[in-house]
């Protein structure tokens, strides 16, 4: 079974005990506030998904480093993927629990690429449209790649529009080929 697999069923039974609690917020808080250590420490990730460590050593590392900062019923996470051998899969865990629930919260995550920088207020005034038309909440993200000449490609959830001047012209000379 695959790890993203395994992270889902996981993050799931961690959702509705949260329901049931009725500390979805307060877990949330904690999957992002895991999800973002371990996205910025690599030793964590390599010790968490080590075989060699032993499952206790594993618990003992998360206590410390989140002991006190999270949620009880998070900690009891961190003692069950212990039981399980299944520490190495935290940071996917995290990762599907603010999937789940930004899907409940009517979230959506969207990425805009342009070519040059794009400013703030046109940033805000994409997301608008794309709130309007969609009726989500959406969460734009900003990059830069010069590669594309011109336009934009905008990526929502497996949804992609391409309307730079990279991909036209690759179109237009896939045409002539033709």
């Amino acid at each position: 079974m695959s790890e993203q697999t395994v992270a889902y069923r996981y993050a799931k039974s961690l959702f509705e005990m949260a329901k049931e609690k009725n500390v979805t917020e307060e877990v949330h808080k904690d999957m992002q506030l895991i999800l973002n250590v371990c996205q910025h420490n690599n030793d964590l990730n390599t010790v968490l998904k080590n075989p060699i460590i032993k499952g206790y050593k594993k618990k003992v590392i998360l206590e410390k480093i989140f002991g006190g900062k999270v949620q009880t019923i998070t900690q009891e996470t961190f003692h069950l993927l212990s039981e399980k051998s299944r520490e190495g899969i935290l940071k996917s865990l995290c990762q599907e629990w603010i999937a789940m629930y930004e899907e409940g919260k009517g979230i959506l995550r969207a990425q805009i690429t342009t070519a040059t920088p794009i400013d703030e207020i046109t940033k805000q005034q994409v997301q608008q449209k794309l709130e309007q038309q969609l009726k989500k909440t959406i969460i734009l993200e900003a990059k830069q790649d010069e590669q594309l000449i011109g336009g934009f490609l905008l990526r929502i959830n497996d949804i992609q529009i391409d309307n730079s001047i990279i991909s036209s012209l690759q179109r237009l000379k896939y045409t002539f080929t033709k």
